[in-house]
């Protein structure tokens, strides 16, 4: 048979990040790699060295974290990042009420001095299974950023419940208002704007919910986002957002 040549890589290498600890997850959005060890979250800006041609790195923050990071999970419209922390058994030894199994990060905050910006926790009642982001519409992803829909995220938790997240101060109302305004510098809140709790019918397909994701319309023109769970008993639901 004749040798087939190997394809040419669809990828170049662009540059190398130095990291004080090893880093057990990444997310790249909107020109900004944020990357976690176990206890600690790092955010580089990505810019184009135009002489070198290569891709540059700049560490603009660091934050120290109390409960390690199972994995993180960035926005498609580049404002926020999901922490989701890994709750071992010394919170369970505790039985403290509620835990927090997330933590949103807010990117579209200004960064000065190398200090981190705010964050909000999302409160479980135990162990976060799994954290996706509300995708942007089509025709979000085509207008300008200013007029980016509301941010959402959806949560499974091991207690069976899925939470549908929200925020209270979304970030477009925030850089929008005067700089003397007391509440340009309130942090964006987040409140489970819907909770879907599984049932004892696992037996018939039900059961407590094992994971969730949100999904676009197939509509361009529309903003519809869907909501599709699985139960533990095989069940696959969809709904309206």
């Amino acid at each position: 048979f004749p040798s087939i040549p190997p394809p040419e890589s669809a990828y170049e290498h662009a540059s190398a990040i130095e990291c004080k600890e090893a880093l057990g997850s990444i997310a790249i959005t909107k020109g900004y790699l944020i990357g976690a060890s176990s206890d600690r979250l790092f955010a580089w800006r990505l810019t184009i060295d135009i002489q070198k041609g290569k891709h540059v790195a700049e560490e603009i923050w660091s934050a120290r974290l109390t409960i390690p990071v199972e994995a993180i999970r960035a926005s498609p419209d580049g404002r926020h990042v999901a922490v989701v922390h890994f709750i071992g058994p010394d919170y369970a030894d505790v039985k403290i009420p509620e835990v927090p199994g997330v933590t949103v990060w807010d990117l579209s905050h200004p960064i000065t001095n190398r200090r981190p910006p705010p964050h909000h926790s999302l409160l479980h009642p135990a162990p976060v299974l799994s954290a996706q982001w509300r995708p942007l519409s089509p025709s979000v992803v085509q207008s300008s950023l200013s007029e980016c829909e509301e941010s959402a995220i959806v949560t499974t938790c091991v207690d069976g419940t899925v939470r549908l997240w929200r925020m209270l101060v979304p970030p477009h109302l925030i850089a929008s208002l005067p700089r003397d305004a007391n509440l340009r510098r309130v942090a964006p809140q987040w409140f489970p704007a819907a909770e879907i709790e599984g049932d004892d019918r696992e037996g018939k397909g039900g059961g407590r919910h094992i994971g969730a994701a949100l999904l676009a319309g197939a509509d361009p023109r529309s903003q519809v986002v869907w909501l599709a769970t699985v139960q533990a008993g095989g069940a696959l639901t969809l709904l309206r957002a």
